[in-house]
């Protein structure tokens, strides 16, 4: 994670690097008695979870700027790319929300906001299926915070929709509604 910093520091971004060198602890001098490199090899689940652990790093370093960019970098991955499965942004919120899988401290509620409006995105859009939407529901319950503000945001995307009704979903070619277009 060292070096993702120092890249930040020095080009103001960072990378995965998933598989790459920085993925593996390469001293083996300073490997502890009966470890291997692989035994340091970064857990590192998808993207967006990368860029958590990159934005928790910018909380424990009170550094605004890798917090920006980590920010910036899960936004785009959560609001303009293609829809991930069900599961991941299960994943998503309780890597935000949970108590033993939260990630990040989120003081500023930025980090909410954003699955917020990721899940929002899923519904109106209507990536999933009522019945995914229902298996959805069951799976965050657990996290009051989450509904309580899904509660909140969801009658107050309705708002924005009646103040600019211009704005339409266009259809892909399976049916499905995927992004929104001004007409």
């Amino acid at each position: 994670m060292v070096d993702r910093y120092v890249a930040f520091i020095y080009i103001g971004s960072f990378t995965m690097d998933k598989n790459g060198q920085a993925s593996y602890l390469h001293h083996i001098t300073k490997l502890p008695p009966g470890k291997t490199e692989t035994d340091f090899a970064m857990a590192i689940e998808t993207a967006v979870h990368f860029y958590l652990i990159m934005y928790g790093m910018g909380e424990r370093l009170q550094d605004e700027g890798l917090m920006d960019i980590a920010h910036a970098k899960m936004a785009e991955d959560l609001l303009c790319e293609s829809p991930m499965p069900l599961l991941l942004v299960t994943q998503i919120v309780g890597w935000v929300y949970g108590t033993k899988e939260k990630i990040c401290r989120d003081e500023k509620r930025e980090l909410g906001n954003l699955a917020v409006a990721c899940v929002l995105r899923y519904v109106k859009l209507k990536f999933w299926t009522v019945s995914q939407t229902s298996v959805f529901t069951a799976a965050v319950a657990q996290h009051g915070v989450f509904v309580a503000e899904m509660n909140v945001a969801g009658p107050l995307s309705k708002e924005l929709e009646k103040k600019w009704p211009n704005v339409k979903k266009r259809e892909h070619n399976d049916g499905q509604a995927s992004k929104k277009q001004v007409t």
